[in-house]
């Protein structure tokens, strides 16, 4: 279909915005893995960012009747600078058909070829109904992508003869006869393109691969490039190639120049990947699949400590036996054995060895006239070349940051005031120029830390805006999360989910509590910081944005410091109070709230053991009863603005005091001495050991009366709690209170087989307490088993098992498990053992500090219900945070 006369193609406005977000809004869903897709506010600041293309490429406007339907984005490749890259066309659905995706498509055909551009490039997918126009305008679809399509035209404007046939760049489009049509050449994919002007034809024939010349017919000129076969040669082979030509034509090839008369002619030429002629003022040419006689290939096959275990293997494609020394020259680095031997290595046949390195450096590999150079890292060291910066945590190279602990890649684009500019970065620095400034992007490798620094020297007096954008994508998204501190005490922790969460712009030049941003996956964690002026905008899951001031005086100079850390998942959420954006938890002991912790309103629907369906604003709650007593998880799928998961949410909702209420299957007695729980009685069966006078025992509380007894460790002095006579203060509670240190131990009924020890401590001093929390449950009964959550061990012979979740002895008369809920920085350590000669125990270490007034609340549970236990805690450690 035509173009309609009243289209008009022009250079994007400001005041375009509006029409812009229309057409966003109309055609979102034709862009299934878009950024557009789940956009949550259009804000027009950084709209005009996004949309206004790059400083010497601006975007192109379709204009209809003083209104704009359709707009293009295009750059220079990023890897390719004879690539003109088209970034994104989109058309308005109501105005779909009048030809402003072909005009402004045309016009960027015409650019390209004004700028010297071979080729104009784009991707697109399939099932797009714009395939077939980008056929129509001379695009073709690169073979094994997902889908790359290239126009191979620019580069004929470049020939004087075929600049006249043509007049006007835009020609390469309208004297298109048809689609580029696809055909072989001795083997190798090309494409026959055939224009059209008056009663003038011309044909050109284009190589796939090279993407250059083999074949071109206008008027008399008629010249033709028969490639050898496509199939592997041995690098360096002699082959032969064809020129074929109906005139006398100057040819230059290999820095030899020939003057090939008309007819067939065989040229010799050195096997290799890419192979070019220069014929007349154009350039023809070919690829050609190449392979050496002999390779080198090198593997790190394990680490420990600063040596590396490496495999050499040696390839021999050829039909001789390859014999000489191999040769290993290390740089700064030591190597186990020979630096030299006598090796040999069969015709087609490969021979591996192993060698041993210490420490970091290179090491360089010959044989003959083939090397292979092996780059050896630790934690600390880092190889630097002029295009590469690669350590064991980081690699960059070609505007890329590799985050290789968790496979994530980083794309950094520099805004000045909304324009993107692209930065040289083939070399390290990475450098940008202009009238205006000198820019450097810099990097410094620290272990685990990148440091990078943007450098601006101004050449006149600037007052500009600088924006940072920092394109992330994770390998996959399955355990995917993002993390950002939205106030002082809070980080948003959530999944990333495609087109769901989070969406874009839903924090807009956003100043955040604390300057990081970061990305977790797995075990591992890529954490962002930044500068503290920085405002923050959040660009979906994909990556975000930072906008700093650049207001400098002719000659000034300043710098951004961005410091990338990797880390592990543990050590990040360890001491931090990390909520989901939709939190779910259990608040008092009557109800669960659900919170909505993100900035803006979460749709929410909630099936399972509670159920809810409504609305929440940013920062608001909604409380739901909680109707069931005893301790669990509650089973829930929860679903937050159209992603859902399933969510086990821990409960704990006591019965009663344990005097107040006699189980039949359980009865707990009290003593004063301590405030211990002396005796747990099982189907008339005491499970635990209590003595009326003290004892010694092989435990970290040395001398005790036995049940489940408690001390205190303040400062490196213990407080000589299981000893002392505690008060009674209410229904199975006891307090115990010394000058600066308070102490209460509440005991209350779970279930009729679990029972629930609260155990609050308060520091009244002014000062900080280093606290150890010793608490040991004296067993009465021969143990069959003892275990933790992974393993368990069976006998009456000694051992000992540990965990932090829980640990758990085995009798005739049933199974105790004992679980703690630590102070949220706390650290907990929970044995179970069977000493030599003495009682089965199992014991309660937790250390944490206090501050001056603190109080802190813990709960230890001891039930006959292991696997309720199991599950109970797997939810707590799950959540990574759980408050009592």
């Amino acid at each position: 279909m035509g173009m309609s006369k009243e289209i008009r193609i022009r250079e994007i406005r400001r005041d375009d915005l509006k029409d812009l977000v229309e057409i966003i809004r109309a055609s979102r869903y034709d862009f299934t893995y878009g950024f557009y897709y789940n956009v949550h506010r259009f804000d027009l600041d950084e709209l005009w960012s996004h949309v206004s293309g790059v400083k010497d490429f601006p975007t192109l406007v379709a204009e209809y009747r003083g209104k704009v339907i359709s707009y293009m984005k295009y750059r220079r490749h990023w890897s390719e600078k004879n690539n003109l890259y088209i970034d994104l066309i989109i058309t308005h659905p109501n105005y779909r058909g009048l030809g402003a995706g072909r005009a402004l498509i045309t016009e960027g055909i015409k650019i390209a070829a004004e700028k010297g551009y071979d080729l104009v490039s784009l991707h697109t997918w399939a099932s797009n109904r714009a395939m077939r126009l980008y056929s129509r305008l001379g695009f073709v679809w690169v073979p094994h992508t997902h889908v790359y399509m290239i126009n191979l035209s620019p580069q004929l404007l470049k020939s004087n003869m075929i600049r006249e046939f043509f007049g006007d760049p835009k020609n390469l489009v309208f004297f298109l006869v048809n689609p580029p049509q696809k055909i072989i050449v001795n083997g190798h994919v090309a494409w026959r393109y055939v224009w059209r002007r008056d009663e003038d034809a011309l044909t050109v024939v284009f190589d796939m691969d090279s993407r250059r010349l083999l074949a071109i017919r206008l008027g008399e000129i008629d010249i033709e490039l028969r490639p050898p076969e496509k199939r592997r040669y041995l690098d360096g082979a002699e082959i032969p190639l064809k020129v074929i030509t109906r005139n006398e034509i100057p040819v230059c090839f290999e820095s030899k120049s020939y003057l090939l008369t008309p007819g067939e002619h065989e040229l010799r030429a050195k096997a290799k990947e890419k192979i070019e002629l220069c014929i007349s003022d154009l350039t023809f040419g070919f690829k050609l699949k190449t392979y050496r006689k002999l390779k080198i290939h090198t593997e790190t096959k394990m680490i420990y400590g600063d040596i590396h275990e490496c495999e050499v293997t040696l390839i021999n494609n050829s039909d001789e036996t390859v014999e000489g020394h191999i040769t290993i020259s290390p740089n700064n680095v030591k190597i186990f054995g020979a630096e030299a031997k006598q090796i040999s290595v069969y015709p087609n046949s490969v021979k591996h060895f192993m060698t041993r390195f210490r420490g970091a450096g290179k090491v360089q590999i010959r044989l003959g006239d083939e090397e292979s150079e092996l780059s050896l890292f630790d934690a600390i060291a880092s190889v630097s070349t002029k295009e590469k910066i690669e350590s064991y945590f980081w690699s960059i190279s070609e505007g890329s940051i590799h985050a290789k602990l968790l496979d994530i890649y980083v794309y950094p684009e520099l805004h000045i005031d909304g324009y993107e500019i692209q930065i040289e970065d083939k070399k390290i620095p990475w450098t940008y120029r202009d009238d205006d400034l000198e820019l450097s992007v810099r990097f410094d490798v620290n272990s685990n830390l990148l440091r990078t620094v943007i450098t601006v020297l101004a050449k006149k007096n600037i007052d500009r805006k600088l924006g940072i954008e920092l394109w992330s994508y994770f390998p996959s998204l399955q355990d995917a999360w993002i993390a950002l501190p939205l106030s002082e005490e809070k980080v948003v922790m959530e999944r990333a989910v495609h087109n769901a969460f989070p969406r874009a712009w839903s924090l807009v030049r956003y100043r955040l509590w604390k300057p990081w941003y970061a990305m977790i996956r797995g075990d591992y964690v890529l954490r962002f910081s930044f500068p503290d002026n920085a405002e923050f905008t959040l660009l979906g899951p994909w990556g975000f944005k930072l906008d700093l001031p650049l207001k400098l005086e002719s000659g000034e100079k300043t710098e951004y410091v961005l410091v990338f850390e990797t880390t592990n998942r543990r050590e990040f959420t360890h001491g931090t109070k990390t909520y989901r954006i939709l939190d779910i938890r259990q608040l008092g002991e009557e109800h669960i709230v659900l919170r909505n912790n993100w900035v803006h309103e979460l749709k929410v629907s909630i099936d399972g053991d509670i159920k809810y369906q409504g609305a929440l604003e940013g920062n608001s709650e909604k409380k739901i009863p909680l109707r069931i007593s005893g301790f669990g998880v509650l089973n829930l799928a929860v679903g937050v603005d159209g992603f859902y998961d399933n969510r086990k949410v821990p409960y704990m909702k006591p019965l009663c005091s344990v005097e107040e209420r006699k189980s039949e299957e359980l009865i707990a007695e009290l003593a004063d001495i301590g405030g211990s729980l002396k005796a747990l009685i099982v189907n008339g069966k005491n499970l635990l050991y209590w003595s009326d006078e003290p004892i010694k025992t092989p435990f970290h509380i040395p001398i005790m009366h036995g049940g489940v007894t408690l001390e205190l460790v303040v400062d490196d002095e213990n407080l000589g709690l299981p000893l002392a006579t505690w008060r009674k203060v209410g229904s199975g509670e006891y307090c115990y209170e010394s000058n600066e240190i308070g102490v209460r131990r509440r005991y209350l009924l779970l279930d009729e087989k679990s029972i629930l020890e609260e155990v609050t401590i308060t520091n009244n001093a002014n000062r900080y307490r280093n606290i150890e929390l010793r608490e040991i449950v004296l067993t009465s009964e021969q143990v069959e088993k003892l275990g933790n959550s992974e393993i368990f061990v069976s006998g009456c012979d000694p051992h000992i098992v540990n965990d932090e979740k829980y640990v758990w002895l085995e009798t005739k008369f049933g199974t105790l498990t004992l679980a703690f809920i630590p102070h949220r920085k706390a650290k907990t350590l929970l044995i179970a053992g069977n000493p030599i000669d003495f009682n089965s125990f199992m014991e309660n270490r937790t250390f944490f500090k206090l501050k001056p007034k603190q109080t802190v609340r813990m709960k230890t549970i001891i039930s006959m219900k292991k696997e309720k236990v199991a599950e109970f805690m797997d939810a707590i450690t799950d959540r990574r945070t759980f408050e009592s």
